[in-house]
């Protein structure tokens, strides 16, 4: 076990934390806005948060996938682990779904504390409303940083594969924890 490791260790793991908030905060937010529809006069409207929906699947791929992913690593203890060959693409997959989430909040609220059409979070008359309001900033930031944790841990997986391949040692059947980074 090397310095990749380790490094692997706290990226997954701060991941798997912000991949949680990110889902409790797209599930409030999903809440709040079905509460929201379920008022007086709006009960025949079904739409949906894309960007909620888009938070509660990346959350919960992270939230099955990485703590599995650690998890691998420690029980099999000098046995095959997840090859690097598979890891990396998965790990793609999971920060384009953060950078995914974080985009599509930031093109449904069309700026920090905004509603659609130039509405502020102070013009809202209902507490569904500020809810919605208050968590699409955390929603966006909190997506980014995971999905930055996601791709310099990937990156540097990347770098140091391909690195180490040029040298003559490749290493992509090997996992992270057998392999000597």
């Amino acid at each position: 076990m090397g310095l990749v490791f380790f490094y692997r260790l706290a990226s997954l793991a701060l991941a798997t934390i912000t991949a949680v908030i990110v889902l409790g905060l797209c599930v409030s937010s999903t809440t709040a806005f079905h509460k929201l529809l379920s008022g007086p006069g709006l009960a025949g409207i079904t739409t949906t948060l894309t960007y909620a929906n888009l938070g509660i699947a990346a959350g919960a791929m992270v939230i099955i996938s990485l703590p599995a992913m650690l998890f691998v690593d420690f029980i099999n203890d000098g046995r095959i682990g997840l090859p690097i060959l598979i890891e990396i693409p998965w790990l793609c997959v999971l920060w384009i779904m953060f950078i995914a989430t974080g985009l599509s909040t930031r093109h449904f609220t069309n700026g920090p504390g905004k509603l659609p059409h130039g509405v502020t979070c102070g013009d809202v008359p209902t507490d569904e409303f500020k809810t919605l309001c208050h968590e699409w900033d955390p929603i966006q930031i909190i997506s980014y940083i995971t999905a930055g944790l996601l791709f310099l841990y990937t990156i540097t997986l990347l770098g140091v594969s391909t690195f180490r391949a040029y040298g003559g040692k490749s290493m992509w059947g090997t996992s992270v924890k057998n392999s000597e980074l």
